[in-house]
């Protein structure tokens, strides 16, 4: 397997800090919560912690349609 040198942990924080940047829609009105994750499928705790932020979107958007949030 080719050894590419770089450390995972400096990829995922990369990764993060690209995807906190900022994610709003076309017009720029709404911003969007956005959870980035560096896993793989085999590590339940981390697939965890996918479904768990899974569910607080969903809450969030929920809470927002009734104007609770």
């Amino acid at each position: 397997m080719l050894q590419i040198g770089l450390d995972t942990t400096v990829v995922s924080k990369f990764r993060k800090k690209i995807s906190s940047a900022g994610v709003t829609n076309k017009d720029n009105s709404h911003t969007h919560t956005c959870y980035p994750h560096f896993t793989c499928a085999v590590d339940t705790e981390n697939i965890r912690r996918v479904f768990n932020d899974c569910r607080d979107i969903i809450q969030r958007i929920h809470l927002k349609q009734y104007e609770l949030l």
